[in-house]
């Protein structure tokens, strides 16, 4: 599995409207509103490298309103209990 973190500038008054449209596409699997440089956070997990070519060039292009993206391919997933399990080790129970 891949997994992309896609950052968009969506136009004004449009992000409820873009944020449907991107949850029809197949991998997306949540979409956030944002503040700061970028509207919306887009979380994506595919099956190739080529599938992620098809979604961020192809239908993503599609949607209406999307004025700029970013996209960042995912290596690894750290969450709380490997996090947990990092700075615990050499520590006795």
């Amino acid at each position: 599995m891949l997994q992309a973190i896609i950052l968009m500038e969506v136009e004004r008054g449009c992000l409820d409207r873009v944020a449907q449209a991107l949850l029809a596409i197949a991998g997306v699997r949540e979409v956030y509103s944002t503040a700061g440089s970028y509207d919306m956070v887009v979380l994506l997990r595919v099956e190739s490298p080529d599938r992620l070519n098809e979604v961020v060039n192809a239908e993503m292009a599609r949607v209406p309103h999307i004025v700029r993206t970013h996209t960042l391919t995912a290596f690894r997933c750290y969450d709380r209990g490997d996090l947990d399990r990092m700075f615990s080790v050499g520590l006795d129970p």
